[in-house]
């Protein structure tokens, strides 16, 4: 009978160990698959911004829906500015810098202005991006303002 005990008092030594390490060990896997995803995360968003960063030219459709000739947008990531020209009948209507104000994820941004008069300013916009076609969409409230394709000449020039 003392041997049965023994063998119990073991048996529950060596499971209650096995449970305190393997708790701690799968504590260590949590926070490293959670620091893994963070450094996919950082890594997605530096690729996002890279992808951002230059001169976005409207697309053709949107162009004749909006009643414009063109729109160009540029987005300098590394000061979070940029620019937006608007040219309606061979005439710049609208040439403005801004500021620009990214969510963490790179899916909502905000374009702030010191012109009042900036059509974009104080807006929240929600981007769709498509990176296989090179295609940027913002939208607010639902309604596009924006539908561009990334130029990746002039950027090339640029940079």
């Amino acid at each position: 009978m003392k041997y049965f005990n023994i063998f119990y008092i073991i048996f529950f030594i060596i499971l209650l160990n096995y449970l305190i390490n393997y708790t701690n060990l799968y504590k260590k896997c949590i926070i490293n698959d959670k620091n893994n995803k963070n450094i996919n995360n950082q890594t997605e968003n530096n690729n996002m911004k890279d992808f951002l960063n230059g001169y976005w030219t409207s697309d053709n459709e949107f162009a004749q829906n909006s009643e414009i000739d063109e729109m160009i947008l540029n987005i300098d990531i590394n000061s979070m500015t940029g620019f937006l020209v608007i040219i309606v009948d061979n005439k710049i209507v609208i040439n403005d810098d801004f500021d620009i104000i990214l969510n963490t994820n790179c899916n909502e941004t905000e374009f702030v202005s010191n012109n009042i008069n900036f059509i974009w300013n104080e807006k929240k916009f929600k981007m769709h991006i498509f990176k296989n076609k090179g295609l940027l969409q913002l939208y607010h409230n639902n309604i596009l303002y924006a539908s561009l394709y990334k130029d990746n000449k002039i950027t090339a020039l640029f940079n």
